[in-house]
């Protein structure tokens, strides 16, 4: 039942149903509890992960600082590309938020994969590309000079291709994503939920409105 997930959203739907079929036979679902670490930064090199249901804390450390939480990806999200491409070390740390499912699928199937049709190394080629534009979303995102549109902008990343329109994320955690104070973070969930757009609760956030807080993110009224 969780890998019908990903051929449902995310980079995997988009693929043809036999390179599907090809992920599944070589790819290993694989259960993590809540808190338990997927792959630290640093990590050699060992394949895609890709997420079939839970949410995974994602983060970075680029510069001498770090890590630092960036981003909650949502089932459909894929990670562990990279070190595919230049054999270099993980860049990320996941980290279970929740009780989550994982598909991996080992670095020398990927090779095998590309090695059978050389189509399939630009099929794993668009997760880079996806990945890129999700960090282009984040910088988007942190240019907003408004803390509560930033806030509203940052749970919709969050968001992504869910199915499910709720976040499990803590009031913190979501002020470290964009920028925000926990106090912003509070007073802004709790205007946003006046507005009847989200409904904050313990370590998750419910959006009821996914339209309504889109118009608010960019500054515009409701339609």
């Amino acid at each position: 039942m969780s890998f019908e997930a990903l051929r449902k959203t995310g980079w995997l739907s988009s693929q043809p149903v036999s390179f599907q079929n090809e992920v599944r036979r070589h790819g290993r679902l694989r259960r993590h509890a809540r808190g338990a670490t997927i792959v630290s930064i640093g990590d050699p090199p060992g394949g895609l992960f890709g997420l079939a249901e839970g949410a995974l804390a994602v983060f970075i450390a680029p510069g001498d600082t770090g890590p630092h939480f960036a981003h909650l990806a949502s089932p459909g999200c894929w990670f562990g590309e990279g070190g595919f491409f230049t054999g270099g070390p993980r860049r990320l740390t996941l980290e279970a938020t929740v009780d989550s499912t994982v598909l991996h699928l080992p670095l020398d199937a990927m090779e095998r994969l590309a090695a059978a049709d050389p189509e399939n190394m630009r099929r794993f080629g668009c997760i880079a590309l996806h990945n890129i534009d999700l960090c282009l979303q984040a910088i988007d995102t942190l240019l907003i000079a408004d803390p509560k549109r930033r806030i509203a902008a940052t749970l919709l990343r969050c968001l992504a291709e869910s199915d499910a329109p709720r976040i499990t994320m803590s009031q913190t955690a979501l002020g470290r994503s964009a920028n925000a104070s926990r106090k912003v973070v509070n007073r802004t969930l709790g205007e946003l939920a006046e507005r009847g757009m989200v409904e904050p609760g313990y370590a998750k956030i419910a959006v009821r409105d996914v339209a309504a807080l889109s118009a608010f993110a960019v500054g515009r009224k409701p339609g």
